[in-house]
């Protein structure tokens, strides 16, 4: 098949999403297929400014995949507009064109031009309101949204959360596929803790370690950790708080709120890690926290309970396809600093009870959300798709 994937960003890019766009594309080309990516030039972007990638072809190959970004010539209140996809959609030639992201230029100019051209779609939102200017969204979803959903043959949602959101629009429940975001399974086997990341952030071998994954912004919750934090410092003067991510917006007020409640010294902001590094941050915690106040999916604690650590997740969103409470690790109140604290210092006090979930919870992401399990389920998808256009 010769395969077109359409994303708002793609790596270098950090995400969930991007991260899934990349290895999709990379396993079907793997198996034979003509893939190409139509992307923008976007390495971030928040409400008011854009951030691109810089030094890099338009043109490039990622690992044997053509990578196409596009200039985004400005910001409509978190909406990129980028006009120079539309000329190479309506030149390519793909057998179908599979969009991600719900809500961006990329995906409604595909949506337009395929529907124009007779090309089938498959779309992927990995979440449906992950949008934050609620304003817009909501005017989207009337005008736009439910038009743009009813393009695409069919629709992968990433969790059954994901496809309740679809049904909000009116997808009919025949339309939708439910294939999770997956993991390259052999990067989370014969991997080994190095002892000297720790040393590098300057951790301690008996700090108790708290690690969180993800962008720094409001949908996040990191905000929730950091309060937590000071009753966690009560009870273990040596806990500390592993920040990996990028600022969306929010470190500023986090950092203040730390110093304000006196937890700064027991926090480490990392940045962006990537690799081996991010691997090894991993592996070093005792604890992966995700207190976000929505997650379509939930690739960090899939992640981590890939290598084999404990969780403690949001009560919301596709986490709860992925954390059984007390079986696979905890899901605790979104929002709520003395949950997320009292959910913590108990797998504090049992190392023991928190690694026999964690084992737990690895053979569950073995099973059920690792490339070798999901891609025929997309290639087939793809297939029907292209069957129900003929």
């Amino acid at each position: 098949m010769n395969i077109l994937q359409v994303c708002i960003r793609y790596p270098p890019a950090q995400g969930g999403a991007e991260k899934h766009t990349f290895q999709l594309a990379h396993h079907l080309n793997r198996l034979g297929h003509s893939v190409n990516v139509f992307t923008t030039d976007l390495l971030r972007f928040d409400q008011k400014s854009l951030f691109r990638i810089e030094n890099e072809n338009p043109n490039a190959k990622s690992l044997d995949v053509p990578v196409k970004r596009f200039h985004t010539i400005f910001n409509l209140k978190g909406y990129p507009i980028t006009p120079s996809i539309i000329n190479a959609l309506l030149s390519a030639k793909p057998d179908i064109i599979h969009t991600h992201s719900y809500a961006y230029f990329p995906t409604l100019a595909a949506h337009f031009i395929g529907r124009l051209r007779g090309i089938p779609i498959i779309f992927t939102s990995h979440g449906l309101h992950a949008f934050q200017n609620r304003t817009i969204l909501s005017t989207y979803d009337k005008i736009i949204g439910r038009w743009s959903l009813s393009v695409p043959r069919k629709i992968i949602a990433i969790s059954r959360f994901d496809a309740y959101w679809y049904s909000k629009l009116y997808v009919p429940r025949e339309k939708i596929v439910v294939v999770p975001s997956c993991l390259l399974w052999e990067d989370y086997t014969d991997v080994y803790r190095d002892s000297s990341f720790r040393k590098t952030f300057g951790i301690s071998e008996d700090s108790f370690l708290i690690l969180f994954v993800g962008r720094i912004d409001k949908v996040k919750g990191l905000q929730f950790l950091i309060h937590a934090l000071y009753t966690l410092i009560d009870q273990n003067p040596q806990t500390r708080l592993l920040i990996v991510g990028p600022d969306f917006g929010m470190e500023q007020y986090c950092r203040r709120l730390a110093s304000n409640i006196g937890v700064s010294q027991h926090i480490i902001w990392a940045g962006t890690l990537n690799g081996e590094k991010l691997q090894q941050a991993y592996l070093n915690c005792d604890v992966c926290v995700i207190p976000s106040l929505f997650e379509p999916m939930g690739r960090v604690p899939a992640e981590a309970l890939a290598y084999g650590k404990p969780v403690v997740v949001s009560d919301v969103g596709g986490m709860r396809d992925i954390v059984e409470h007390g079986c696979t690790g905890l899901r605790v109140s979104p929002e709520r600093p003395d949950k997320l604290a009292s959910a913590i210092g108990s797998m504090m006090e049992k190392p023991e009870w928190a690694e026999e979930m964690a084992q737990r919870g690895r053979l569950f992401i073995e099973q059920n959300y690792t490339w070798k399990n999901n891609i025929n389920k997309i290639l087939e998808v793809y297939q029907e798709a292209i069957r129900m256009n003929s």
